[in-house]
């Protein structure tokens, strides 16, 4: 049955899997590690569509959710809602801080929740723990997980600094702590470290392990960019979409194609979303995502910005159309 002609103007998906195939469900979502600026985009776009009907994804209950561990992570995420989303901003109802180091924590946070976006590996910045959270003592640290996917390599000769703003390396811990600690019949959506085939294997086959479902998205690119004055209403460039088979037999190595160009974090950001619209929530899949062409031009879109998450969404959704 045909979408009511008022609503098709946002409702360019053939054959919805994800929250969009039942909009009235409406799905609660949450992004650990919005403060970063491709976790920010993901969620400023999530937070678009919620407004949408057609999508299926809830604003109310506490939906999208940002899982940050300090004001400062909520204060970057702002910024990005402020500059990139026409000064749109996430209420203290959609704001949650939280122990990134305690399961129990982080499930506390995720419970409830239909879908969960998060990054294999994080930039993650040393701060103070806010007053009356779950610090101990007003001098207590934590570290701010800021989904980028870039910066985040870690090395066992680095001399981790404890001073506050210091950027320390990311040795996957926080990703495998924040999936196991997921709902029962939840799904993942987990973006992989762009070009990093090794690590990707090895997130894989931990997600492998877990009894949800998930999405594993690895950006097949040789670096994630991005830009200060990008805006929704600039849109996102043409993309490429593949599925990856599984390991067969299980633990053998898994083949994902060379990257040979750069990709945008807005042009992720979007093919991240439209996978939680699309996809079926129920099954698990590897997916690899590339720039379509190496000229990154903004694309147009007749509509109104009323009507849209992002200018070129049909971009995402022609990538996702043979994935399944």
């Amino acid at each position: 049955m045909a979408p009511p002609a008022q609503l098709a103007p946002t409702y360019p998906i053939t054959s919805p899997q994800g929250t969009a195939l039942r909009p009235s469900s409406k799905a609660r979502v949450a992004v650990l590690g919005a403060g970063g600026c491709l976790g920010g985009t993901i969620y400023g776009m999530l937070q678009r569509s919620s407004s949408l009907f057609p999508y299926g994804i809830s604003q109310t209950r506490g939906s999208p959710r940002a899982v940050c561990a300090t004001s400062k992570g909520t204060a970057k995420l702002a910024s990005t809602l402020a500059t990139s989303f026409v000064l749109a901003f996430a209420g203290e109802d959609k704001l949650r801080l939280t122990d990134m180091g305690d399961p129990a924590s982080l499930a506390a946070r995720f419970e409830g929740f239909d879908v969960l976006v998060m990054g294999a590996r994080y930039k993650r910045e040393r701060c103070k723990v806010d007053a009356g959270t779950y610090g101990k003592t007003s001098n207590d640290m934590a570290l701010e997980p800021l989904l980028e996917l870039d910066g985040v390599a870690a090395s066992p000769q680095v001399n981790l600094v404890l001073a506050p703003d210091a950027i320390e390396p990311d040795d996957g811990s926080l990703f495998r702590r924040a999936a196991a600690a997921a709902p029962p019949g939840a799904h993942l959506v987990v973006l992989g470290v762009a070009g990093d085939a090794a690590a990707a294997a090895e997130e894989v086959e931990f997600l492998s392990s877990l009894p949800n479902a998930w999405t594993f998205i690895y950006p097949c690119a040789t670096s994630l960019s991005s830009s200060a004055s990008w805006s929704f209403l600039q849109g996102i460039a043409p993309l490429s979409a593949t599925n990856i088979p599984f390991p067969d037999p299980p633990g053998s190595s898994i083949s994902f194609p060379p990257a040979s160009a750069a990709l945008s974090k807005s042009s992720l950001a979007a093919f991240a979303t439209a996978c939680v619209h699309s996809l079926d929530l129920s099954a698990s899949r590897i997916v690899s995502v590339a720039p379509a062409a190496e000229d990154e031009i903004a694309l147009v879109d007749g509509r109104k910005s009323s009507d849209i998450w992002t200018t070129g969404q049909a971009e995402a959704y022609s990538a996702i159309a043979g994935i399944n």
